[in-house]
């Protein structure tokens, strides 16, 4: 397959060492804006194309597929160019920045049959992945609640730039860090029903930096959610579920599962599900994820993280906008 990459930042870079290194994929292609960046990546990758506008290179290059890395507002109009141009989309979450765009996107995106995936890494996580398996066989029986939280300590001042400029982002911490739990969540316990939110501006100034959320599952479940961007102790994202069941309760994190059944108590540690990877960069889930996206591209079947999965995300975070500026209870609906 030859793949090209839209956005050279961070996640850009991750995904290029990962691509260059699986046996079934030819990494061709970049565009970047910056003159810099463009530079130094032809560098040390001189066997690349380089581009500085996605537009020339979709239409130039004959790609299989794309990755995209770019700002949130820019994903829709990307992803809807390249599968008109028959290629398949792996888009770095979440999928845009409103509800409606991604509706479109949907639309067009069955109608091309291509495949798209939107990078929810999280659900392949070792310890998170063990977790569900663990829920699944009812080790602690009946769901009865559950509490989560999704912290790191980045926002501590009035921030510039598109992430702080809800037309832009969408949003704050909920759309641009939150949505890593909130789909969690749904994998662990299916769709959302309705729920209630609310959020408070502690730094920023347009956006929101914490939030504490109640979902309501389909399946009868109740799920809280508490989440912060500014949490000072945590240099690191963290990430947690605890189910409590009629058994007992299942506590996972990035790094820990906790299992305490009756009077019993024991942990599994990360190394204890660590898998093995080809290449791992900042955690094996981010090379789980792109071999995923490769085989769904190659096999034509969409598997973990559908489009379907990632625009119920989408709609939870538009109904929790909601629920927070009418201090309400509301549904979470796609109209299509």
């Amino acid at each position: 397959m030859k793949v090209g990459i839209i956005g050279f930042g961070k996640m850009g870079m991750l995904h290029a060492a990962l691509l260059n290194q699986m046996d079934n994929v030819k990494l061709t292609a970049i565009t970047e804006n910056s003159g810099f960046i463009r530079l130094a990546a032809k560098a040390l990758m001189p066997h690349l194309q380089y581009y500085k506008s996605y537009d020339v290179m979709l239409q130039k290059e004959q790609l299989d597929a794309v990755v995209i890395c770019t700002p949130t507002f820019t994903h829709i109009e990307i992803a809807k160019m390249a599968i008109h141009n028959n290629i398949d989309v792996f888009i770095e979450k979440p999928l845009s920045n409103n509800l409606n765009s991604s509706l479109e996107f949907q639309k067009e995106l069955y109608r091309k049959e291509r495949i798209c995936m939107v990078g929810y890494c999280m659900r392949y996580a070792p310890t998170f992945r063990k977790g569900k398996q663990l829920l699944e066989q009812g080790i602690i029986g009946k769901v009865n609640n559950v509490n989560s939280c999704a912290f790191i300590a980045d926002v501590f001042r009035a921030e510039k730039g598109w992430r702080y400029n809800p037309s832009a982002s969408g949003g704050g911490v909920v759309m641009d860090f939150s949505v890593h739990i909130i789909d969690l969540l749904c994998w662990y316990f299916g769709n959302v029903e309705t729920l209630s939110a609310t959020t408070q501006k502690i730094y920023s100034l347009e956006v929101e930096d914490t939030a504490n959320i109640m979902l309501n599952f389909q399946n009868g479940c109740h799920a809280n959610v508490e989440t912060s961007w500014s949490k000072e102790d945590c240099r690191k994202a963290f990430y947690m579920i605890e189910i409590i069941g009629e058994k007992g309760t299942l506590k996972v994190t990035d790094q820990t599962i906790h299992i305490k059944i009756n009077e019993k108590e024991d942990v599994i540690y990360y190394p204890d599900v660590y898998e093995g990877y080809f290449m791992d960069i900042a955690g094996g889930m981010y090379s789980h994820q792109i071999v995923e996206f490769i085989k769904m591209c190659l096999t034509r079947e969409e598997k973990n993280n559908s489009i379907n999965s990632t625009i119920h995300v989408q709609a939870i975070v538009d109904a929790i906008y909601r629920s927070a500026k009418n201090e309400s209870v509301v549904n979470v609906e796609i109209k299509k």
